[in-house]
């Protein structure tokens, strides 16, 4: 698994790829709740944004490589 998560203080952006056996998925999932910005309170400025999750997946079948699906959650 390779990830990296990007954190501006209002979103966390993570990108993913997972490799196991034949299959690879690769993931894009924007998240809100920074932990830069937790401790903030009801009376703050800051508004969640929405949240949403796209996965390809991929699969290898007789050497080449075939799309599977987009999965979507959000």
């Amino acid at each position: 698994m390779f990830k990296t998560i990007e954190d501006n203080g209002f979103v966390q952006i993570e990108y993913m790829i997972y490799i196991e056996n034949d299959e690879i998925s690769i993931s894009y999932n924007y998240m809100t709740h920074s932990k830069i910005i937790e401790d903030f309170d009801e009376y703050t400025d800051y508004h969640s944004e929405s949240e949403f999750s796209y996965i390809w997946q991929f699969k290898f079948i007789s050497n080449k490589l075939h799309f599977i699906r987009l999965a979507i959650a959000g």
